[in-house]
C-alpha cells in the first residue's frame, strides 16, 4: 500500500467564497474526502488551460483521487458549509529490485 505524507482540513462556512484557491496543481497525488456538506470540482489535465474532463459535485462520504500535476478547482455554485479532508499520498514503495537498480544508477 501507499502511504500518507500528509493530511489537510478544508472548511468552508455557509456564506464563504467556495473557489477559494482557484485554479492550481499539487505534485503528490492526493485522495479527498468530504465529510460534510458538498462542493463542486473541475478537474483539467497536467498541462495550463488544459481542457476540464471532470465537472462533478462532491457529496458528503464520497472520495475524489487527483494525480499529481492535475490542475484543479474547488468550489463554484452555491456557498455551503463543508468539511474536507485532503490526504497527500506518498509515492508507491519500490521493490527491493527496484531500489537496488536505483541506488546502482546513482552511484553511477
Amino acid at each position: 500500500g501507499r502511504g500518507v505524507m500528509s493530511v489537510h482540513v478544508f472548511m468552508t462556512g455557509d456564506h464563504s467564497p467556495t473557489a477559494s484557491t482557484g485554479w492550481h496543481q499539487d505534485p503528490e497525488d492526493t485522495l479527498l474526502l468530504m465529510l460534510e456538506g458538498s462542493k463542486e470540482f473541475q478537474v483539467a489535465g497536467q498541462e495550463w488551460g488544459s481542457e476540464v474532463v471532470i465537472s462533478t459535485r462532491l457529496n458528503a462520504g464520497e472520495a475524489l483521487f487527483l494525480p499529481g500535476g492535475t490542475y484543479h478547482i474547488p468550489g463554484g455554485g452555491q456557498p455551503e458549509a463543508s468539511i474536507m479532508m485532503g490526504f497527500k499520498l506518498l509515492d508507491a514503495p519500490l521493490s527491493r529490485r527496484q531500489a537496488a537498480a536505483r541506488a546502482a544508477a546513482e552511484r553511477g
